[in-house]
This record gives structure tokens, sequence and C-alpha cells, in this order.
């Protein structure tokens, strides 16, 4: 893939032993946000705290990180996502849990700055998200539909006491949290179960039908889907998709030019990060570009921006955050 400019967000240093999952989002003036989660030898540890950069070069260089998410005791801070809101408000969420895993997920965590632009950034913290909709694990940013609903695509987790790690912990459904007013405020849609009770890490987008598609993780080697006609408030049985999938975060999306784009890991070991394009709503995929290779390439996360160009994030061996910008003619 012919990329317009790559360059590393964030990287190992003494507090940073390792480096991952980022996202990212880029403001109406141009300036670069990336939210990723680090702190400790590992993941997961009760060090793992959410940390936040940004670029005013176009992702040419990057501020040090700050934290933006870290707790006392034996909390970790993990997974954020970081978007805009339609009032161009910038929210990063991010998940807090027992350090060990053992114990019960939290439910989701919320800050968010009105002045993104500013020189030094200001975050409120504005507490739980979504009390209602109890331990979940939310981790991609939500979908603005064509009517104005914000539909932010959520994993219920239903049994939180049951022992074992919460992350493979059944059952799990699908569902999204939904807005109408701007994310002032959220509630749970109506949940849809997989078929082995386990998925997560799940995107939506808008189809041109007015159909809502979301996508998720699995481990059967493919994407599992499901489908809404209802602006999410309730969703199809999950069926797998034709999409090949390693069991990885993946990221999918519109363009400005209408065509459907997806970033994925299709082959086992996360290794190589491929792109591809759709013009037909996802029923075919054109012959994937690949982004990068030979190293354990995770969890995508992609805006693009008014002149078309597309500011991607990917963590490279969960030790350092990498940013790649490519057009969309550089996919095929």
């Amino acid at each position: 893939m012919r990329l317009a400019k790559s360059s590393t967000v964030v990287g190992l240093s003494a507090d940073r032993e390792w480096n991952g999952i980022a996202s990212i989002e880029r403001t109406p003036a141009g300036r670069l946000y990336v939210v990723s989660y680090t702190g400790g030898p590992r993941e997961p540890h009760p060090d793992n705290r959410v940390i936040l950069c940004w670029s005013d070069d176009g992702g040419d260089h990057w501020t040090e990180p700050i934290v933006l998410g870290e707790r006392a005791g034996s909390r970790a801070c993990i997974d954020p996502c970081i978007w805009l809101d339609p009032r161009g408000r910038l929210w990063v969420q991010y998940t807090v849990c027992e350090h060990d895993m053992t114990r019960p997920l939290s439910v989701r965590f919320s800050a968010r700055c009105d002045v993104p632009d500013a020189p030094e950034p200001r975050f409120q913290d504005l507490g739980v998200f979504c009390p209602e909709a109890g331990y979940m694990f939310p981790l991609n940013r939500p979908t603005l539909l064509s009517e104005g609903r914000m539909v932010l695509p959520v994993v219920f987790l239903q049994d939180p006491t049951e022992p074992g790690q919460w992350y493979f912990r059944r059952p799990q459904t699908l569902g999204c949290a939904i807005s109408d007013d701007d994310g002032e405020s959220w509630r749970p849609s109506g949940r849809a179960e997989p078929p082995d009770s386990w998925g997560n890490e799940n995107m939506i987008v808008e189809l041109r039908d007015g159909r809502l598609w979301m996508l998720a993780r699995s481990r059967t080697g493919h994407l599992w889907q499901c489908f809404s006609d209802d602006e999410g408030e309730s969703w199809s049985e999950v069926m797998p998709s034709a999409i090949p999938n390693c069991s990885a975060r993946f990221f999918v999306g519109r363009l400005a030019s209408g065509r459907l784009l997806l970033i994925n890991n299709p082959e086992p070991g996360r290794d190589p990060m491929v792109a591809s394009l759709s013009d037909d709503e996802g029923a075919t995929w054109a012959p994937f570009a690949e982004m990068m290779s030979g190293a354990t390439i995770a969890y995508p996360d992609a805006v693009q921006d008014a002149g078309g160009l597309i500011h991607c994030v990917v963590d490279v061996d969960r030790r350092r955050v990498e940013y790649r910008c490519f057009a969309e003619d550089a996919i095929g």
C-alpha cells in the first residue's frame, strides 16, 4: 500500500513497558488525537492506565502522552476509544476492572473535552456511561445515523458473578447504546446472542437501505454479523459473516465516496494487517491491500478527513502504537 505518511505515536519508556489498543480521532481544525493504554509489564496489570497524545502537524510529530484514565489500588483502566459527537465535543471512554480480570468488569467511564482544539485541552470526568446497561464491554466508536441518532456498539455481560476471566465469560450478547440528543443521554438497546454465546469488539455501519449492519469478533474464523431495521432498537439473529478474521479487533466504516472500508487481520497470528473496499454494501470486497506485515499488528482504528485521507492507528507487538495515513485510491 502506498502511504502518505507514517510515524510512531508512542513507544516504550521507563514507565511504559508495553503499549497497545489505540483509537484515533481528528478535529475539524486538523488536530489528531490518539488514545491507548499502557502501564505495568503487561495487560492486565493494576498499573494499566489510559494515555492520550495529539499532533498538530498532521501526524509527523506527537506530544508526550498525558494520563487520562488512572485508578488507585488494584483497578486497571483499559480499552479506550476516542470520538467526536455532532456538536464537535471530543469523548474518551475507557473500562475499569480488577487487574487480575477475575472480578466483575466495571461499567464504562467517560471523559469529554468541549474545546478539543484548545492549546491545552481540558477533559471533564463524566463518570459512569449508560448505567442502565450494567456490566458491559464497548470498545469502538459510535455511528452517527442519517437521521441524527447515535448508536454505540456494546457487548453486554449478563452474568458478572460467574467465575473466570471476564473477557471469556459467557454469555456475551451484542447490542448498542442509543442517544437521540448528541450524547447527552444514552439508553441500552435490545440484545442478540451469538450462537456460542461469545462475541465482542463490535462495530456498526448504516447501509443504504436504512438497515444497520453490526459486525463482531468471534472465535469461528469469521466475523459475526446481525442487522437492525429499527435504528438499533432491536437486532436480528447473530450469524457468521463471510469476512475472515483471526479473532481480533477490526475496523469497518463508510468513506465519503460511499464505499465501505474494512481494516482487518484475515490470517492467524494477526499478521498481516490489510485494508479492503466494498462498492456493494459489504456483499463483496475488492482484493485487499497490505498495510503492514512482519509483526503482530493489531487493533486498527481509523477516521477520514475532509480531504479524503484516511488516518489509522494500530499497535505493533503490544510495544508501540503506529500511525498510518493513506488515500482511498491507495487501497484499490
